[in-house]
């Protein structure tokens, strides 16, 4: 392997790919701890709707977190297909709570460009960015902005 072949292998990152709303989005897979299935999480009083609740997974408690609502998607009931995204990012740890999951990805950071800017701005400041997976456009989650975003709704 010459080095170039070795800086390419080196920047390529996994994401897990999730299906919103019939939008494709990308988790970066270093913050993804696990996916399981739909459960309805325990309500907590007051909190806002793009928090339907908490669960408890191993005895740990995450918040479960509507990424359609953060995103301003259209909601759709849940399925036999829903899943919970375990995610931590720095100190916090999140479920979200998505469509479906569709594969386990890798990705260049050259291949993924800026959000376009005709996107609103409660989108753009979530990405990360996009890139294209087999011809369809797949937003990339920021989980930073992400987690700045949640602590100024809640």
């Amino acid at each position: 392997m010459n080095q170039n072949e070795a800086d390419v292998l080196a920047e390529i990152q996994e994401y897990l790919v999730v299906n919103l709303a019939d939008e494709l989005y990308a988790i970066p897979g270093i913050a993804v701890r696990e996916v399981m299935r739909w459960q309805a999480p325990t309500s907590v009083p007051g909190a806002p709707a793009l928090m339907p609740g908490l669960i408890s997974q191993r005895g740990v408690i995450f918040p479960v977190i509507d990424l359609r609502l953060m995103l301003g998607l259209t909601l759709t009931p849940t399925t036999r297909a829903t899943r919970l995204v375990l995610v931590e990012h720095d100190a916090t740890r999140m479920a979200l709570l998505v469509d479906t999951v569709v594969d386990l990805v890798p990705l260049t950071a050259k291949s993924i460009t800026p959000p376009p800017a005709a996107l609103e701005a409660q989108r753009v400041r979530l990405l990360a960015g996009v890139t294209t997976l087999k011809g369809a456009t797949l937003a990339v989650l920021n989980l930073g902005a992400l987690v700045v975003a949640l602590h100024d709704t809640l």
